[in-house]
């Protein structure tokens, strides 16, 4: 026997026959579980990397819709407080414009002077009624023809207006006006209304003691809406 092989001697020399093993045996039981290893120490923490650069600007985004904005409006008005008198304005001079009653966000002062300071600028829509007494004695078409405006100061051309005429035998007139105002340079362009006529007008309304109220708002010689449109 070499290791696992047997040699016979056959005609004066060693031959190899093979291996010559049993079978197999068994498996044995398994061992026990080792120890478990020791954990190793962690490392310490390494030094952080450089930054890198800021990456290019992304392109803008579509700009959004338009938030609700309050619509600005003004109400002025002129009462009746000489009741049959009514007030007279002279020809190409200024009528009163006496009280701002509502001004929701601002829009417009009311000076002293009865004229119109607007405080931001933009496009104003403005309205107007002027109540006229007639004059008995009319004799031409100029006579007849009543007529105001709204303008800005120290300028001639009308933003607003109306020119009407008189029939004979009429005893009051309401002249309606109504225009857009574009303003460049608020608090600078000072507006007024004013008579277009060539001879005088009376402003005037019905007395409040011919009505069934009390309230001025009733019988107004001038009213004007002014609208803020952006």
């Amino acid at each position: 026997m070499v290791g696992d092989n047997l040699f016979v001697w056959v005609n004066g020399d060693w031959q190899d026959v093979g291996m010559i093993r049993g079978p197999e045996g068994k498996m044995g039981p398994t061992g026990p579980t080792g120890p478990t290893g020791q954990r190793g120490i962690q490392g310490p923490q390494g030094i952080a990397g450089v930054s890198g650069s800021d990456g290019p600007t992304g392109p803008t985004g579509p700009t959004g819709p338009t938030g609700n904005q309050e619509i600005g409006n003004a109400y002025i008005v002129t009462f009746n407080t000489n009741k049959e008198a009514g007030v007279p304005i002279g020809s190409y001079h200024r009528l009163p414009l006496e009280r701002k009653d509502i001004d929701n966000v601002d829009i417009c002062t009311l000076t002293p002077n009865n004229t119109i300071l607007f405080n931001q600028g933009g496009v104003y829509k403005v309205s107007f009624i002027v109540n006229v007494q007639v004059n008995d004695n009319m004799t031409t078409l100029e006579d007849m023809t009543y007529s105001v405006g709204l303008k800005k100061m120290f300028e001639k051309i009308i933003y607003a207006g109306d020119a009407v005429y008189a029939n004979p035998g009429d005893k009051n007139i309401k002249l309606v006006g109504q225009g857009l105002v574009v303003i460049k340079e608020p608090i600078k362009e000072e507006m007024e209304l004013v008579n277009l006529c060539n001879h005088d007008i009376v402003l005037n309304s019905p007395s409040i003691d011919y009505l069934s109220t009390e309230s001025y708002f009733a019988n107004p010689i001038i009213s004007m809406v002014i609208q803020y449109l952006g």
